[in-house]
């Protein structure tokens, strides 16, 4: 889904309240204000539910044990 934007490269899905998604994103350039609402509009779809997205550029994305790409983290509370 985020693929579709030629400017991110990985992404990492963070939910720390139950109405909004923090995406984490290396980026290979700055986003134009279309990919931002592009890319927000692509969370929303792709996870069905109208959630706030923010859109947030790391430096880097902390990979699990075994250097894998976590692209969904949860840190609700249950």
């Amino acid at each position: 889904m985020i693929r579709a934007v030629d400017a991110i490269t990985p992404a990492q899905h963070v939910q720390q309240a139950s109405g909004s998604i923090e995406l984490r994103v290396l980026l290979a350039r700055a986003l134009t204000s279309t990919e931002e609402l592009q890319t927000s509009e692509l969370v929303r779809k792709a996870l069905g539910y109208p959630f706030g997205v923010l859109i947030r550029p790391v430096p880097s994305i902390e990979r699990g044990p075994g250097g894998k790409l976590e692209e969904f983290l949860s840190l609700t509370e249950a």
